[in-house]
């Protein structure tokens, strides 16, 4: 489910189109040239960079459908068993086979049951050379998308939800809200991140004085200090972008993989600027020479991209990028890891300068749109670039004043931004996937693109979902990029390189994860 995003926007105005191919984005030197749709839209911009890049997006399946009542109420379900519904789904690859971890997941519609782990884990298989996907240039029959295999209980009648413990035996909920963010492999071991609510409480009295906050569990959290969050005391870190109660810190866990389900945290985050984390296992970082660094995918260093949260809803302050990184594959002390963050503190002559104290973190850039939900980051290394995806919307109940969304170049889609470093400088925000596109995907709410999805009879989880947003419907968000299926494409409008990525992305409302592509060429 979505950790924090809470917003949507205005209805928006729709023109008469036909043709759903998507997308097309140019993004040159000095000037931005979107055509959206169906291509008689144009929205003219500044983009600072070097190149060139046309983008195309196309919708390609769902890989989690949410869609069939029948089978959604039907317990236990025929085999192969599968989630009715989830979102997120984070990515590595291992052997030839691609694991996805999922949010808060759902194995039926009718019932509505509060898990204490409801997070679940699944499998694929790299698609062949001959798989229409990689061709295709519109959407596929459900049939053709590439099939999940998820882990099962016992029984065999439900998918297995991932518990967390701690090194020390105490067992970490996984329930509504808590969730997988980030997923990798050391090249030893396999692993997952996770966010927990709470945070870290703190004495009164230091609250009071502003004293630093208890590093018991996370020695990072002695970079933080106590204070209040209404009445609560609460460490916070006030060098973040957030104000107020946006600058409470949270737990991250960082998670060895010991069996299909079962996760140990072997380090526990407590931060502000990167609790909204993501992450890119590379071959190589130099950080005294950024030249020598390898960004392909691998297992020398982990780069973490991290922000503050997830919107702007309540008018707390924006959330921009931060980067670090840590080591790998991971040094193991006795039963944790040691964890010892570099966090980028500055840019001096094109050589990042990085700092052990995450108060002295510094964003990647300001003036961000919001919501900014989950980014997914890969290097296209054809192009010598970084791909930031990130963007979407915010859920309709929580759409008090109707502004999510509303600071975006266009209003709900997910968008991208290129660098050739991790730490940019980064490009504009351009749109790479819209509402429109999508359509068959979102239920009909405040964001109503032609061709959206009526509202599913039966109601889906009447005494939950529907109970608090009975009329809402489907918004973006949640990209993710599945590194192990790029490929080198053929040029379609240039002489110069061309990528295919394919990248998922959550709808909520169907509960579900649609797999798309995007062509990428200079």
């Amino acid at each position: 489910m979505r950790t924090s995003c809470t917003s949507s926007f205005p209805p928006p105005r729709h023109r008469q189109c036909t043709r759903t191919k998507g997308v097309r984005v140019l993004v040159a030197t000095g000037l931005l040239t979107i055509a959206v749709g169906c291509g008689d839209h144009t929205i003219t911009t500044a983009a600072p960079g070097t190149s060139q890049f046309q983008l195309s997006t196309t919708r390609l399946c769902p890989l989690v459908p949410a869609r069939d009542a029948k089978l959604g109420s039907t317990f236990p379900q025929p085999p192969p068993v599968k989630v009715f519904g989830t979102d997120l789904g984070w990515t590595y690859e291992l052997n030839g086979t691609i694991t996805m971890l999922f949010g808060d997941s759902w194995q039926r519609i009718d019932i509505c049951p509060l898990q204490s782990s409801d997070d679940s884990l699944a499998t694929l298989s790299i698609p062949g050379n001959d798989w229409s996907g990689y061709r295709a240039q519109a959407s596929l029959p459900d049939a053709g998308c590439p099939q999940l295999t998820f882990a099962l209980d016992d029984q065999g009648t439900a998918f297995a939800p991932i518990e967390l413990t701690r090194w020390d035996g105490v067992p970490v909920p996984l329930g509504p809200n808590q969730t997988p963010v980030a997923a990798f492999h050391d090249g030893q071991r396999e692993w997952g991140v996770f966010i927990v609510a709470g945070g870290q409480t703190c004495p009164r009295a230091d609250a009071t004085s502003g004293a630093p906050c208890p590093s018991t569990l996370s020695a990072q959290a002695a970079d933080l200090l106590c204070g209040f969050v209404g009445v609560q005391p609460l460490c916070l870190d006030p060098t973040s972008t957030k104000q107020g109660g946006g600058t409470q810190a949270y737990y991250l866990h960082f998670a060895e993989r010991v069996g299909p389900t079962a996760y140990v945290s072997r380090a526990m985050f407590l931060t502000n600027k990167y609790l909204n984390i993501t992450g890119r296992a590379v071959r190589a970082f130099d950080p005294s020479d950024p030249s020598h660094s390898d960004y392909r995918p691998g297992t020398g260093a982990l780069l973490l991209w991290g922000r503050p949260g997830f919107d702007e809803l309540n008018h707390d302050g924006e959330a921009p990028p931060y980067f670090m990184y840590l080591p790998l594959p991971f040094e193991i002390s006795g039963d944790r890891i040691v964890f010892e963050p570099r966090y980028l503190r500055e840019v001096t002559g094109g050589i990042p300068v990085f700092t052990s104290n995450q108060a002295e973190a510094t964003p990647l850039y300001t003036g961000e749109f919001q919501p900014v939900n989950h980014a997914a980051l890969s290097y296209l290394a054809d192009f010598g670039r970084w791909i930031m995806i990130y963007g979407g919307n915010a859920v309709d109940f929580v759409n008090v004043d109707g502004t999510a969304g509303d600071n975006q170049p266009v209003p709900g889609a997910m968008h991208a931004r290129f660098a050739a470093q991790p730490w940019g400088p980064w490009t504009d925000p351009v749109p790479i996937l819209t509402n429109d596109q999508m359509a068959q995907d979102l239920v009909c709410g405040k964001q109503a693109p032609p061709g959206c999805l009526p509202a599913p009879n039966p109601r889906i989880r009447p005494a939950c979902i529907e109970a608090n947003d009975p009329h809402g419907g489907g918004a973006l968000y949640g990209a993710n990029i599945i590194d192990a299926m790029t490929r080198t494409s053929q040029a379609e409008n240039s002489n110069g390189p061309a990528v295919d990525i394919f990248w998922n992305v959550s709808t909520w409302h169907p509960y579900g994860v649609v797999l798309v592509k995007t062509h990428i060429e200079r």
